[in-house]
């Protein structure tokens, strides 16, 4: 459709973004690490703070302990119905560290944490998808130029541009279908390394072949 006025660029750049979005959700249920970001909440007693406007969903919320040791403990979430149980006047109640994020309005994402803490804390949030005709941050780079993917968002707007004319997508259907077990086989194999989640402890000071020592520690 080369010189084409057909699909205006308006209709371009609609069908890039939400072909984007759905490029950006399969990236990030196959690697979520990737696509985090980290705000840091300000440690005055607040109980509900903004997300950054690139928010897209919560990861976690940490609190310092300990900040000459830089220890951080995960705040687990609190639904609904048990905010009424953790409201309370005093900061830093023992009862709490739980949180809470919704929409209080279509615009404004929120954090809210119950009980107030004047602990430091940060928010772990997914970033949220680019939008290609206003927004230039770093999510682009995320999408564009890695190992093909972005043909994905080719091929949707390839279908939305045949569906328009009312042509054939067959083909471009098959090619999607290809196009998506090849990301979701290869999304989630951006990393090589081993996780290191299970530990043997068995033997306390072994050292291997490397020269790094390996043990038990106290807990």
């Amino acid at each position: 459709m080369e010189n084409s006025n057909f699909i205006s660029d308006a209709e371009w750049y609609r069908s890039l973004n939400v072909w984007t979005a759905r490029l950006w959700n399969m990236l990030v249920k196959a690697d979520p690490d990737r696509y985090t970001r980290e705000q840091t909440l300000a440690a005055d007693g607040s109980t509900v703070y903004d997300c950054p406007a690139d928010y897209m969903g919560t990861v976690r919320v940490d609190y310092q302990t300990d900040s000459s040791q830089t220890i951080w403990v995960e705040i687990p979430r609190l639904y609904g119905t048990e905010e009424n149980r953790l409201i309370q006047d005093q900061a830093d109640y023992p009862r709490g560290y739980m949180f809470r994020y919704n929409a209080t309005t279509p615009s404004t994402q929120q954090i809210t944490i119950l009980p107030p803490s004047s602990y430091a804390m940060r928010h772990l949030y997914i970033v949220a998808p680019p939008s290609y005709e206003t927004d230039g941050t770093d999510s682009a780079e995320l999408v564009m130029g890695i190992s093909g993917f972005e043909e994905y968002v080719v091929i949707g707007m390839a279908i939305d541009a045949r569906i328009k004319e009312e042509s054939s997508v067959v083909q471009l259907r098959q090619s999607q279908a290809e196009m998506s077990a090849h990301l979701e086989e290869m999304a989630e194999n951006r990393s090589v390394a081993d996780a290191g989640h299970v530990t043997d402890a068995r033997t306390h000071g072994y050292i291997d072949a490397a020269g790094i020592r390996w043990g038990r520690r106290d807990f």
